[in-house]
């Protein structure tokens, strides 16, 4: 159960400095400080809907690809990933968007992206797609976890001097809290983003003290047991879980 909510950094501005300075040195922080905002999966579900292509949802979507769900478009169809992170000339959801690809998308012809529209996607698929540094709720944060030695390289990662034990505290319990605003009002749980996590095994399908949950398919190497040190990657599920995608003895 999640501690009564307080606003944990009122009178504190030093603090709320090391949080910022933290969140913006992590790569692929999902939360913005005092910078641009950078396309979401929510954008991309707002041009993908206007121009058709969502189509691609339900237990109809051609050949399996999901376009409604950032899970569904990490998936990809059966025919292999559309999207792949850091990959534009690669990522075939962009070329059938451009018509670089047959069929172009979308089949039922215009109205088609326009230029911009393109240009936002192709800046999402450039920045690695979503991933998560803080998972509201959970000790599953990975920002969290690299303060607390949990996980590499560590955060701050100019340091030392590194986090004093109150500073993690402090980080811990904001996390704990639903990782609240200025305003007191919890930040919003990225469904779909990915996660890396490392560690080791404490039990079947949990890492440390985070419980992991596992699809039908997941990408599992060596076999690992309890004791093992593991590499995991991994997305949040719309009940706050942690769906393991690969697992692998590191």
């Amino acid at each position: 159960m999640l501690a009564p909510r307080r606003n944990i950094t009122n009178g504190h501005p030093g603090r709320v400095r090391v949080l910022c300075t933290l969140l913006a040195t992590m790569s692929g922080v999902a939360i913005p400080v005092q910078a641009a905002v950078a396309p979401t999966f929510d954008d991309l579900a707002t041009i993908l809907r206007e121009r058709r292509v969502i189509c691609h949802a339900g237990a109809a979507a051609p050949l399996g690809l999901h376009l409604d769900t950032l899970t569904g478009l990490q998936r990809g169809s059966s025919n292999g990933t559309v999207a792949t992170p850091g990959d534009i000339a690669g990522s075939e959801l962009l070329r059938r968007l451009r018509g670089q690809s047959l069929p172009r998308m979308p089949r039922t012809g215009p109205p088609c992206p326009e230029p911009q529209q393109t240009a936002l996607i192709e800046a999402w698929i450039a920045a690695g797609g979503e991933r998560a540094v803080v998972v509201p709720g959970t000790g599953a944060s990975p920002l969290l976890r690299r303060v607390r030695r949990q996980s590499t390289p560590r955060t701050p990662f100019d340091g030392p001097p590194h986090l004093s034990d109150e500073e993690i505290r402090l980080i811990s319990d904001w996390i704990a809290q639903g990782a609240p605003d200025a305003q007191g009002q919890p930040s919003p749980l990225s469904v779909g983003a990915r996660i890396p996590l490392e560690g080791i095994f404490t039990a079947r399908w949990q890492l440390y003290d985070v419980p992991l949950a596992v699809d039908a398919a997941p990408r599992i190497r060596d076999n690992p047991v309890p004791g093992d040190n593991v590499e995991v990657r991994g997305a949040v599920t719309r009940d706050d879980r942690i769906l393991a995608t690969r697992i692998r003895v590191r």
